[in-house]
């Protein structure tokens, strides 16, 4: 989990949720060559002053991973929150993609600052 302030684009502007997760989205490229988007979507977690807004995506790319070399399944989930970003990676080994699915979704559902829209 990472919280930071929005990123000030060459323009002088802050990013906007949708620009910071582009450069997200990047990054990640880069640093994992060979990478595929799975899916990338809107989401949103409901707070008691309403619901916060976020984008999501999934990854799969071969690397080194728990001592082996194998493919990787990694989530990328991006919220704004008071001004902030707040953004949550999980990378897991493929074959523990059951599992490692319902953990990522015990950790957004026990976010302390809201909870997956139903």
């Amino acid at each position: 989990v990472y919280v930071r302030p929005p990123l000030t684009l060459e323009s002088g502007a802050l990013a906007t949720l949708s620009e910071q997760f582009e450069i997200e989205k990047q990054v990640i490229h880069i640093h994992h060559p060979g990478t595929q988007e799975s899916w990338v979507r809107d989401e949103s977690l409901l707070t008691e002053g309403g619901s916060i807004l976020a984008k999501a995506a999934e990854f799969r790319y071969t690397e080194d991973f728990s001592f082996r070399r194998q493919p990787v399944i990694s989530q990328l989930y991006l919220f704004e929150r008071d001004g902030w970003f707040v953004k949550y990676r999980l990378t897991f080994a493929e074959g523990q993609e059951e599992q490692a699915r319902e953990v990522a979704q015990g950790m957004l559902s026990n976010a302390p600052w809201g909870k997956p829209a139903a």
